[in-house]
């Protein structure tokens, strides 16, 4: 009888001890952007695209690997996203690179002020060989997404946050 009772005390204090511990809130380790950054962020087309997910043509959306970002400056573009899909009539058959890697700072931007909290930015690239367009949406409240058309592969598509740029 007494193991009984405190085999169900052990029980009972893990159970709270659980309790307790997966309803305690955690801190964030990095400040979040406010509203108001992002929208100077975007004014001043000095922004960075985080992806959080990788949405190839065909086949499955998966999570996006940290590290991989598009950094937006008025003078420079530096793209580094990963690339799955399909390539047609051998593109970079001996670029050691992916598609979605590159800097450039020969490129057209258009941006344009969309509904209430949202802005349509395009990006072309005109030293590029594989891309053809970037085209971001892009919210104030810090969440974006991309599109990418290309000259000879299949279309990729990403959806993520945006951040600005220090």
């Amino acid at each position: 009888m007494k193991n009984n009772i405190c085999t169900l005390l052990v029980i009972a204090a893990l159970f709270l001890f659980t309790f307790q511990t997966g309803c305690s809130s955690t801190k964030t380790t990095g400040a979040a952007s406010s509203n108001e950054e992002i929208t100077q962020a975007i004014n001043s087309d000095q922004w960075i695209f985080e992806p959080l997910t990788v949405m190839p043509q065909s086949g499955r959306s998966r999570n996006a690997d940290p590290g991989y970002d598009v950094r937006c400056g008025k003078d420079t573009l530096l793209v580094y996203l990963p690339y799955i899909g399909r390539s047609y009539s051998g593109a970079g058959v001996n670029n050691t690179k992916g598609p979605l890697d590159f800097k450039t700072t020969d490129f057209s931007y258009s941006k344009e002020k969309g509904k209430k909290d949202e802005w349509l930015v395009t990006i072309q690239p005109k030293d590029n060989m594989d891309v053809q367009t970037l085209s971001f949406t892009l919210f104030d409240n810090g969440s974006a997404s991309l599109s990418v058309n290309m000259k000879n592969r299949s279309p990729i598509s990403f959806s993520g946050r945006i951040k600005p740029k220090k």
